[in-house]
């Protein structure tokens, strides 16, 4: 076959190639996306469906993984037509995989692809991601001299009275870009559940760990300073607010009793009842954010 032949005999594969693929597109309707990068821990993140979306479309949920909370699916328009928007959040790190999820529409139910999501932990404030040792120096001879040596003292010198005398005469105030409350809250409670107590005895510290997390977010999110108040001190300045926190004071007021009675050794729970306490606070954190 000659180079000519060729060429248009490979044009004509590559047209039906792309037709194909344009073909199983359009059978498939509609496609969902997920994050394409890792999620940090505590952050939301959306699952979004596109397609030819009709009005009135809906996604349907199967099972979702324990380690993930989803909210109601919206219906968006866009320039390119209808979308659903799904926002969700992950309450533990790891490789997640969102699975049985179907579109519904008034012709039908369409069966959806898995997604998958990768969660992970922030690193604490002030670490650094750990490297690989660096290789020991090679020694290269070089001929020695003195005035790049005086040279770079000078310069070294001179730099460092200048900010001397910069910081002398003013002081810089680094700004602080901390976390919002639910986030760190959420982080904490998350790394506690992959250190659950292994005996009675570390229940007691445990169930203070928690309470403790529960307490300085609601002193964070709802400006409320009181570090060394008792429970019943606490219980009392939420009910005196006039807010929307004072109207879960008696939610409040359970959990916090609760963990008292096991912090103070007048209750003994077995290790593995200590982790519905933890979905408590999880779910308070949520619906107070």
């Amino acid at each position: 076959m000659r180079g000519p032949a060729r060429r248009r005999l490979g044009t004509a594969g590559a047209a039906i190639a792309t037709a194909l693929l344009c073909l199983a597109a359009w059978a498939d309707g509609a496609v969902v996306e997920g994050p394409r990068d890792p999620v940090l821990l505590g952050e939301r993140f959306e699952l979004v469906v596109k397609g030819e979306l009709p009005p009135g479309a809906r996604l349907e949920l199967g099972e979702l993984p324990p380690a993930l909370r989803a909210e109601t699916a919206r219906l968006e328009a866009t320039a390119d037509g209808q979308r659903l928007v799904l926002p969700m959040r992950a309450t533990r790190a790891g490789d997640l995989k969102v699975e049985h999820l179907a579109l519904v529409t008034a012709d039908g139910r369409q069966e959806l692809p898995p997604v998958d999501v990768q969660i992970v932990l922030p690193l604490p404030d002030g670490t650094l991601p750990r490297v690989a040792d660096p290789l020991p120096p090679v020694p290269v001879p070089t001929p020695f001299a003195w005035w790049p040596l005086a040279l770079g003292l000078l310069l070294v010198l001179g730099g460092l009275a200048i900010w001397l005398e910069r910081r002398r005469r003013r002081a810089i105030v680094p700004i602080v870009h901390a976390p919002p409350p639910d986030q760190l809250a959420i982080a904490a409670l998350a790394s506690l559940r992959l250190h659950l107590p292994g005996s009675i005895e570390a229940v007691p510290p445990f169930v203070d760990a928690v309470s403790t997390i529960l307490r300085h977010y609601v002193e964070d999110r709802f400006g409320l300073r009181a570090p060394e108040s008792t429970t019943e001190e606490f219980l009392a300045l939420v009910a005196a607010r006039q807010d929307a926190l004072a109207g879960r004071q008696p939610e409040l007021q359970r959990f916090l009793v609760t963990c008292d009675g096991v912090k103070f050794a007048r209750e003994r729970p077995a290790p593995a009842a200590v982790t519905p306490l933890i979905d408590v606070a999880e779910g308070f954190v949520e619906s107070t954010r």
